[in-house]
């Protein structure tokens, strides 16, 4: 963490986010970290372990001011990503998760993103589920259950009877391992359209 509380990874490892490879980790990954350390608080004070992440506070405010300062283009109302400014769903998933925008910021930058044509989509069931879940965080329900009606849905009238590692409607041959015969094509994240069904049915 540097002084203004951003992230940086010191050793500049890869880092997952997506298969996308074109995919700008820096947003994204600042708002992993920033949304697990409100996880762990709230893990905390479940089993009275409060006093253990009193520094956590002073983090989480210190990493959300540093994401609002950097990576939040007011113009487009939307979250930026690296030296090139790169937008993409990751970023905005991410960010809405980790609080740093309120419901309906979260939900015009997400919006915002998708309109635009030159934005990072996902590739991934892993990544998507992350988006389908920030748009029903930020309030976006019905946007949620047509993603994953016309991402997974995708994938059944592809044929699939099991969820897939990696999808791109673009592209459907693309793998991350060169080779689509090494793709998993029964993944263990893509659990998604289930998981959201039956919780936003509960939440009705």
């Amino acid at each position: 963490m540097n002084q203004d509380g951003l992230f940086l990874d010191p050793r500049n490892l890869w880092i997952f986010i997506d298969w996308n490879n074109v995919l700008d980790r820096t947003a994204a990954m600042h708002a992993v970290l920033l949304y697990s350390y409100k996880r762990a608080i709230e893990l905390a004070r479940v089993i009275g372990a409060e006093k253990d992440t009193v520094a956590y506070e002073d983090q989480i405010s210190r990493m959300t001011k540093a994401a609002r300062t950097h990576f939040f283009d007011p113009d487009q109302s939307l979250f930026v990503s690296g030296a090139d400014r790169q937008v993409s769903w990751a970023s905005q998933a991410w960010l809405a998760l980790a609080g740093v925008c309120n419901k309906e910021e979260g939900a015009a930058a997400i919006k915002n993103t998708i309109k635009l044509a030159n934005t990072v989509r996902p590739v991934t069931p892993y990544l998507y589920h992350h988006v389908v879940d920030a748009m029903i965080t930020c309030g976006m329900k019905d946007d949620a259950s047509a993603l994953i009606q016309s991402y997974w849905g995708g994938m059944v009238g592809a044929g699939a009877d099991t969820f897939w590692e990696v999808y791109d409607p673009a592209d459907p041959a693309l793998s991350p391992y060169g080779t689509v015969h090494i793709n998993s094509y029964c993944h263990a994240w893509s659990c998604t359209p289930a998981y959201f069904i039956r919780a936003m049915a509960i939440g009705n």
